[in-house]
């Protein structure tokens, strides 16, 4: 497990494939993207709460590609989830979001967009190659189903 005390934006642990367990201090802010980008040991993850800071995103591709994730703590005040956020974490089976079902649904989830004119994706949902997982939210659970 590594505790880390704040990320600044030049911080990448992308690649590191030893790390498995990853607990914030609620003083950090996360900003940058694909900081744990192919970490493919990664397999908990609980974000800061980000004290002195009204609301939170979680960056795009921040966990591309992190293969063992299983499990992933985001506290209520996150507002935004964006572009390939847990882009092809194929073992994602449950996000504790510690608002209410409510407030999960408010949060910006960046959706897949494609070309109008050659239909390729131009940008990729948030949740894009994630299997079957659950959101538990403090007053419900949602279920997600790939097929």
């Amino acid at each position: 497990m590594i505790r880390i005390p704040t990320i600044p934006c030049w911080l990448s642990l992308s690649g590191c494939t030893s790390l498995e367990t990853v607990t914030f201090s609620n003083l950090v802010h996360i900003y940058g993207t694909h900081i744990f980008s192919n970490c493919t040991s990664l397999k908990e993850i609980t974000l800061p709460y980000n004290y002195g800071y009204r609301a939170s995103i979680i960056p795009s591709y921040t966990f591309n590609e992190c293969s063992s994730l299983t499990s992933v703590t985001i506290p209520q005040n996150y507002i935004g989830i964006y572009e390939g956020t847990f882009f092809n974490c194929t073992s994602l089976r449950d996000i504790y979001f510690q608002g209410s079902m409510a407030a999960w649904e408010a949060t910006y989830k960046a959706e897949t967009e494609y070309d109008p004119i050659t239909g390729e994706i131009t940008q990729y949902a948030w949740d894009y190659g994630t299997g079957d997982y659950v959101v538990h939210c403090t007053d419900s659970d949602i279920y997600k189903n790939a097929a």
